[in-house]
């Protein structure tokens, strides 16, 4: 089985999301689609190039992942001037997180890492603003825009002890309200 592979890429998340109608194409008949937003080309390209960059510092020889994988995505989103200074905040407006996880997907398979992002059984993602003020940064929060991309190679044997995935995660922000 291949190994994790984890790496960070600087510049700004973009949701992969709606397509616009430019015409029809005279040789094909076929409509002609363009992405609406003008930032998925340069995030993608981002996304593809460190993935590519990570695989061939770590790997001589590298094979894109052929089984199931888990991914973990945590995207920074730049700061709005008005987010408080000394308080956390979350960023609960658009992008919608299922679209920047689309054009992260996408650009993963562009670089290789895997054949298909049909091959994604597990998601963990997150969306924070950058880390600006130690008082309101937790560990692990990334202090650029971006995002920490994380493939986790998984085996079905491994999945054996797997419970209630809703119960889990309520359980765990239970304790963690209770412990504050």
């Amino acid at each position: 089985m291949q190994g994790v592979v984890q790496f960070e890429v600087w510049g700004e998340p973009a949701p992969q999301g709606s397509k616009s109608f430019k015409g029809i194409s005279k040789q094909t008949g076929h409509a002609i689609l363009a992405e609406s937003s003008k930032k998925v080309r340069p995030w993608r390209d981002q996304v593809a190039f460190m993935a590519r960059a990570h695989l061939n510092r770590t790997y001589t020889r590298w094979e894109p992942i052929t089984g199931p994988v888990h991914l973990v995505v945590e995207f920074a989103m730049p700061r709005p001037v008005s987010a408080p200074k000394t308080r956390r905040t979350l960023p609960a407006t658009k992008p919608d997180l299922s679209k920047l996880l689309r054009s992260t997907e996408d650009a993963l398979t562009t670089a290789g890492v895997w054949g298909d992002d049909g091959q994604v059984v597990d998601v963990t993602m997150r969306e924070r603003y950058v880390a600006t003020d130690s008082r309101v940064t937790a560990p692990g929060d990334l202090e650029h825009v971006g995002a920490r991309i994380t493939v986790i190679p998984v085996a079905a044997a491994d999945t054996l002890w797997e419970e209630d995935l809703a119960g889990q995660v309520i359980a765990l922000y239970e304790q963690s309200s209770q412990a504050a």
